[in-house]
């Protein structure tokens, strides 16, 4: 937190969310298209970068550019929106893989690394705390459900004892592994990345806010070139000033 400037009224900037005294930082774009396994045909735009949606519009990417500015859809067109939104929240997880691809080399501690998910992610916490079954269950079904309805208050039990970093407006989950665990969370079963992770040296740290369409890397300037170098992520420099994804544009199946 005392690394951590307040949120302004202009919308939160990078530098309340990253700690100041890295070298440099960069801006990962979440590719466009995100859509939910269930959602159905995959759209053209599924996969596209940033930077050729940018072309098409004849627009520049500048560090601050938002989403609807990229795709040149109306704010009111939600249904079009919905079609190439970005994954939100979190990095989808190739761009996941190939993110900790280029930082694995930059960092003396793989083999150690801390993971802050945040602890809002309804993935977390059990929905099965009802009282209630049916009337025609039988003893066998009855016994089922109060061993399910024990195991997932004991779940809630554990992840509300879970150590918790305090940020701005934002509370989260701390854990500890390998890096390799970055790209494998999966709470109840859906894929999560961190919020926020670093290694144990602290060589580097990445964030990807709640309510984002990007995630964020502050490092050293080799490891920064690294990543505008890399074909796998999609990325542009920035400062600590840089304003932060500023459409607040939620898709409707979120």
């Amino acid at each position: 937190m005392g690394r951590l400037k307040p949120w302004d009224a202009d919308g939160a900037r990078l530098e309340s969310f990253a700690p100041e005294g890295f070298e440099a930082y960069a801006r990962v774009f979440h590719p466009a298209g995100f859509r939910p396994a269930w959602r159905g045909a995959v759209h053209p735009s599924v996969g596209r970068r940033w930077g050729d949606l940018a072309r098409d519009r004849g627009v520049d990417l500048t560090p601050d550019i938002g989403f609807l500015e990229v795709s040149g859809i109306d704010p009111g067109d939600q249904q079009a929106l919905d079609e190439i939104a970005p994954r939100s929240a979190e990095l989808p997880p190739e761009t996941c893989d190939a993110l900790a691809a280029v930082l694995r080399p930059r960092t003396t501690t793989p083999q150690v690394a801390w993971f802050c998910l945040w602890e809002g992610n309804g993935a977390f916490w059990s929905q099965a705390h009802s009282s209630t079954y049916a009337d025609h269950a039988n003893a066998e079904e009855i016994e089922r459900y109060r061993a399910e309805a024990e195991a997932a208050e004991a779940q809630d039990a554990l992840h509300g004892s879970t150590p918790r970093v305090e940020a701005y407006e934002r509370s989260y989950f701390l854990f500890r592994g390998p890096l390799d665990a970055a790209c494998g969370f999966e709470p109840s079963g859906w894929y999560a990345s961190p919020n926020l992770w670093w290694p144990d040296d602290r060589a580097w740290i990445v964030l990807t806010e709640v309510d984002g369409y990007s995630t964020y890397v502050g490092g050293s300037r080799p490891l920064v070139h690294d990543l505008l170098s890399s074909r796998d992520v999609e990325t542009i420099e920035v400062t600590l000033d840089t304003r932060m994804d500023p459409e607040g544009y939620t898709p409707r199946w979120r």
